[in-house]
This record gives structure tokens, C-alpha cells and sequence, in this order.
């Protein structure tokens, strides 16, 4: 049935991303991952769904794994956040120096909307702003 296909098309489009539906049901959009660069053991992805002390023990063990440089990056909302804990990582070891740069993240997201007859599903890009901050020695 129509309505068991939407459930499956759902699942297969629900692994680790967010959705949200419109105030008529009809319309799902399906965030997906922002697409990250070869990820290094000293990159720090930042999001506002963990509390700040867990990237901060993170951050700390890098250090004393004898990392001398931690990349933390934040995207939209996760910018505050990831300012606010390189502050925060910067003041607690006061031999870290500081950069900052800023870009622009093309996102693409699935839009799924059902009628009477059939269940479209197409993708349409948004840009998000990203923060990357180098701590180093």
C-alpha cells in the first residue's frame, strides 16, 4: 500500500539524519549529513546535541596524546558552540594559539511528499554557514 511505502522510504532515508514534516503531513524533509572532509583523529565536529565538557575531554585527551594542533568545526547553529569551547580550551591551556576561518556549506536535503496517487522524492541544495578554528602550539 501507499501508506507502507512511505514507511519504507522513510526508513531507508532515516540512517542519521533528521526529518521534519510540514504542518499538512504531506511534505517530509529529510536533512542529511553534511559532507566532511578526509576526518582526522584531531578533528573536533561540534553539533549542539552534545554539552560542551564532552568535546572539552575529547580536546583534552588529543593533547595529551601529544597532538600539538585540533581542528574543531561547527556548522549553523553549532557555531557558538564550537567558538565557546575553543575559548574555553584556549583559556584553560594558554600555550594554544588561535585561527579562524569561516565558509559556506552547500547542503543537500531529501524532500518526500505523498498525495493520493504516488510519493515523489527530490533533493534541493540550501548553504549553511561553518566555522573551522586550528588550535595549535
Amino acid at each position: 500500500t501507499k501508506s507502507d511505502l512511505f514507511e519504507k522510504t522513510m526508513d531507508t532515508n532515516m540512517n542519521g539524519k533528521s526529518l521534519a514534516t510540514d504542518q499538512s503531513g504531506e511534505k517530509t524533509i529529510v536533512k542529511n549529513r553534511a559532507p566532511h572532509a578526509d576526518t582526522q583523529e584531531n578533528d573536533i565536529y561540534v553539533t549542539t546535541k552534545k554539552p560542551l565538557i564532552v568535546y572539552q575531554q575529547r580536546i583534552e585527551k588529543l593533547l595529551k596524546k601529544g597532538f600539538t594542533e585540533i581542528n574543531v568545526h561547527g556548522l549553523g547553529k553549532a557555531i557558538e558552540t564550537a567558538a565557546n569551547l575553543s575559548l574555553l580550551i584556549q583559556r584553560l591551556n594558554p600555550d594554544l594559539k588561535m585561527e579562524t576561518s569561516t565558509s559556506t556549506i552547500n547542503l543537500c536535503d531529501t524532500v518526500i511528499t505523498e498525495n493520493e496517487e504516488e510519493i515523489n522524492e527530490k533533493n534541493e541544495e540550501r548553504l549553511n554557514s561553518a566555522i573551522h578554528i586550528k588550535l595549535f602550539k
